[in-house]
């Protein structure tokens, strides 16, 4: 399966779960990851919502994947998990 085709499938049919989760709370966790991490505030949330609920992260972001993933293993390539299903 193309990655073309994997990302424009529904989740269901991937297989995947999509769960919403409030931040309220980790604004401070947040926003001290965007600045450790010089990521944005936005990409630290998701990073922060998968460390603390200890989630495998997914990301096609080439600059927060290589960035992060070294320090971060629970991050993973959208390429990876397309080549499993």
């Amino acid at each position: 399966m193309s990655m073309y085709v994997a990302l424009h499938r529904s989740p269901d049919e991937l297989g995947l779960r999509l769960d919403t989760a409030p931040v309220d709370g980790m604004e401070e966790q947040i926003l001290d990851g965007a600045v450790r991490h010089d990521q944005s505030a936005y990409d630290a949330a998701y990073l922060v919502l998968a460390q603390s609920n200890g989630w495998e992260m997914v990301t096609g972001d080439d600059h927060f994947f290589r960035a992060l993933s070294p320090r971060f293993p629970f991050i993973r390539w959208v390429e990876e998990l397309a080549a499993e299903v």
